[in-house]
């Protein structure tokens, strides 16, 4: 698991066919959790010419992976409880099971006023608050 990517965890978002290329040498466990983009994203071979599929993943859709371990599987966005950047204002979480090998987005809307408020009234910048309407 990183925030970001494995090479800056803390720094980079990973959005891209080559952000998985980058990565597959610096992860020693796969599947590999990702979050920071805020987006429900997966990343994974698509051939053996180093091809890489990238998908959003949908509301309910589980996607089946392979065998966890140290060959190059799959990266895994949830994206994101608060704070949503793919234009769905619902939470996003994800649920993996490592006994089925799946992974599966759950989105649930909430309460978009009464979180938009608690975010003014700690003074938080309006922009987060106003951005929740649209997930962005």
């Amino acid at each position: 698991m990183v925030h970001g990517t494995p090479r800056k965890p803390a720094d980079e978002y990973f959005l891209s066919a080559l952000q998985f290329k980058q990565s597959v040498g610096l992860v020693k466990f796969w599947p590999l959790f990702v979050g920071h983009s805020h987006m429900p994203l997966v990343f994974r071979p698509a051939s053996k010419d180093g091809e890489v599929a990238m998908s959003i993943i949908e509301d309910g859709q589980e996607i089946a992976l392979s065998g966890g371990g140290a060959r190059a599987g799959a990266a895994l966005n949830p994206g994101s409880v608060g704070q949503p950047r793919d234009h769905d204002p619902r939470a996003s979480c994800g649920v993996y099971d490592s006994d089925k090998k799946t992974f599966r987005v759950a989105r649930l809307r909430y309460d978009l006023a009464a979180t938009q408020a608690k975010i003014r009234a700690a003074g938080l910048p309006d922009f987060l608050a106003a951005r929740l309407e649209s997930g962005r």
